[in-house]
């Protein structure tokens, strides 16, 4: 079994090969051998055997020695505002100025090099995704002030997303995210990841709410995406906290998981299969007593999907 050391290992090894597979053009955006993205998908076939119950960053030093200019900034920029365990100290950040605008220019940097052709290609499937998150950042320090609902707010007792301007879940639709391809809303963007027809992406992106999968404190890696996105997903999927496996009637298995897997049913087909993809062995263990191969079609599952929390993902300190 590959264990966390002898995966880091690995990356190490993989970073000390970046000078020969990996150049940048001129406006900082990688290019690299068409093989090299292959190479790394093959080491992370059944990566989730390893992965223990709950969030950890995939080795970041191999990570970073991946990341271009623009992808080390977010980085630096993430780890001093979000928590290792996903949640954002929106109060310091809306007390600094140059915080914000260097939010500001990650914002503008990610959006002037969006692709015109739809992200099938992982550095620009990593562009998209960390746009999203950024500007999600953007929109809540800007609005920061005024997210406590009111008796007319659709969550008038908590700080939530939904509470920006009266909007609701419209918000989503407001296109005020200046790119190179016009301006776009949060929910534009999350089309355009949709259309690579990668669901792990679901993982990666966040939408300023507890019920969200946590917001990743480093920024997502054009050569590094397929581990990254694998590593989200197994974390999210075998957490204990979204998805949970434990306790369960083995004569009828009903399995409670995210609202997620509801609203985008479509993008990963049959949620069985899924989720049992992913399952990691300390997760199969746990749920031992469950039939996790079907057997002529049929789904021994059912799911029952928990509400959402869509209150704001802050960090509150003392």
């Amino acid at each position: 079994m590959t264990t966390l050391r002898s995966e880091h290992f690995i990356y190490l090894l993989s970073s000390l090969m970046v000078t020969t597979l990996v150049a940048c053009n001129e406006s900082g955006q990688v290019r690299y051998s068409p093989d090299f993205e292959n190479r790394m998908k093959l080491q992370e076939k059944n990566v989730c055997s390893s992965y223990p119950i709950g969030f950890s960053r995939i080795p970041s030093a191999a990570t970073e020695a991946l990341q271009t200019p623009l992808e080390r900034r977010t980085t630096v920029f993430l780890r001093q505002f979000v928590t290792d365990r996903g949640l954002v100290r929106y109060s310091a950040l809306t007390s600094s100025s140059d915080d914000l605008q260097e939010l500001a220019d990650l914002v503008k940097g990610f959006s002037s090099q969006l692709s015109p052709s739809v992200p099938f290609e992982s550095q620009q499937k990593a562009i998209w995704i960390n746009l999203y998150n950024l500007a999600t950042l953007q929109l809540i320090t800007s609005n920061y002030s005024r997210l406590l609902g009111d008796e007319s707010s659709r969550f008038p007792e908590i700080k939530s997303i939904q509470n920006i301007q009266g909007l609701g879940s419209d918000i989503w639709n407001v296109k005020d995210i200046a790119t190179s391809r016009g301006n776009l809303s949060l929910n534009e963007i999350e089309a355009e990841i949709r259309k690579a027809k990668d669901p792990r992406f679901h993982f990666a992106i966040n939408c300023a709410s507890l019920g969200c999968p946590p917001l990743l404190d480093t920024a997502y890696v054009g050569l590094a995406l397929d581990s990254q996105l694998n590593e989200r997903t197994c974390a999210y999927v075998n957490s204990g906290e979204f998805s949970i496996f434990d306790d369960l009637d083995p004569d009828a298995p009903v399995v409670f998981t995210s609202q997620i897997f509801k609203w985008y049913e479509s993008d990963f087909g049959n949620l069985f299969d899924f989720l049992n993809e992913y399952l990691s062995d300390r997760t199969r263990l746990v749920a031992g007593h469950l039939n996790l191969k079907r057997s002529d079609g049929e789904n021994v599952w059912a799911f029952e999907f928990e509400d959402y929390s869509w209150e704001l993902n802050e960090e509150f300190t003392q």
